[in-house]
């Protein structure tokens, strides 16, 4: 009898569920998941330390504002990009040099501005309520993706499963727990792309602008919709995609002006001759010491690539819908081939930097064996996710 009031809400919470659309209804199952998975991580994962969510190592400066005594350091780490983005987040004009130091190259991680600055302005700039505002966006940027897909595979006329084949993806759960801005840049694209289908091209240059400002990559989709603008001759497209790379060309340029005696923007530590990366990420993986560690490395590594082949192979399905995706991912896929170890190293790393292939996998659709097939990979990704979230520390 105890447990009839709490059967009576959970009834009512699935009949609410189903008086929603579908775009609705996958959105708030996401939110749900979300915060599910974000309250353990916080509680168990971090011991309700916030600062848990950026992987500080002790191996950089910390940031001068950052609470060393109540701060989770992990010992003996270099740290992840999230620690960087905090930094610039609790001052993000760069006012104080102390800043400046604690970032391992400050025109790589200052271009990519648009998450920490409005992480400082959501918070009002207050510092202690920073790290959680970078989180909660993060969170509520893997419910928008949930969204997009949904609302871009309705206007499609597709089924609306994809979208919370979101929830399977390793790089979500990744991002999420390091604090990067992948999962917000991811949602930006997203947007820019959802615009396009629905010919809302304003909305589209504003969405690829800021992303752009978010991570440099998102280039990528606007060469992509520049391109399949001109091939279709959409040609009210190009004059507001030619404006959206106004702003990050501005930018940059600032960034290079202010840190020009600190050279280039980083590309040559993470790209070089097209396959090096690749053959020595399989040396390291098949020729040196091999251990259980290294087969699941070589799980999730064998899945990006897969994602990959299913992009390129089936971009050409409904090719009149799938141009963009198909141009983005072979682009996407050029930049995997060029990709150095310093991207390829770790199963951290990879995931989340290529983490716009595995969206663009969840958008496509066409025949019912294209489904099968991705909710087959769909799944496999949902074991590395279930493997990384129990198992890393």
């Amino acid at each position: 009898m105890n447990y009839c009031p709490c059967l009576r809400f959970m009834t009512r919470v699935f009949v609410w569920l189903r008086t929603l659309t579908s775009p609705q209804r996958n959105t708030m199952i996401a939110a749900i998941v979300v915060s599910i998975i974000l309250f353990l991580l916080y509680w168990l994962k971090f011991d309700s330390n916030i600062i848990g969510f950026f992987r500080v190592g002790d191996t950089l400066p910390f940031s001068p504002y950052l609470n060393l005594e109540t701060a989770k350091i992990y010992q003996g780490e270099l740290g992840f990009d999230g620690q960087q983005f905090l930094s610039i987040a609790f001052d993000p004009l760069l006012q104080n040099p102390d800043t400046v130091k604690t970032l391992d190259s400050a025109p790589l991680r200052y271009r990519r501005i648009f998450y920490p600055l409005v992480s400082y302005i959501l918070a009002a700039g207050n510092r202690q309520l920073i790290p959680y505002i970078m989180v909660g966006i993060n969170a509520i940027a893997i419910a928008i993706i949930v969204w997009i897909v949904s609302c871009y595979h309705e206007v499609n006329k597709y089924p609306q499963f994809p979208a919370l084949l979101v929830l399977l993806l390793p790089g979500v759960w990744i991002v999420l727990s390091l604090s990067t801005a992948d999962l917000l840049n991811s949602a930006l694209v997203l947007a820019a792309l959802y615009s396009y289908r629905i010919k809302q091209l304003p909305w589209m240059a504003v969405w690829i602008a800021i992303a752009s400002l978010t991570r440099e990559t998102s280039l990528v989709m606007w060469f992509s919709l520049l391109v399949v603008s001109i091939w279709e001759q959409q040609y009210r497209a190009i004059k507001p995609l030619i404006l959206a790379v106004i702003p990050p060309i501005v930018w940059n340029s600032y960034v290079l002006i202010r840190f020009h005696d600190q050279g280039v923007l980083g590309v040559n530590a993470n790209f070089g001759y097209p396959f090096a990366g690749i053959v020595e990420k399989f040396k390291l993986l098949f020729v040196d010491n091999f251990s259980g560690k290294d087969s699941f490395e070589i799980y999730c590594f064998g899945l990006l690539v897969i994602v990959f082949i299913f992009n390129l192979v089936f971009g050409k399905i409904n090719q009149s819908e799938n141009k963009i995706i198909a141009i983005g991912s072979m682009i996407y896929g050029i930049m995997f081939l060029m990709s150095s170890i310093a991207m390829l190293s770790y199963f951290l790393n990879y995931p989340r930097q290529f983490i716009n292939p595995y969206f663009l996998f969840l958008l496509l659709q066409g025949s019912k064996r294209m489904r099968w097939s991705q909710s087959c990979i769909a799944g496999l990704l949902g074991v590395s996710s279930l493997v990384f979230l129990l198992g890393h520390s």
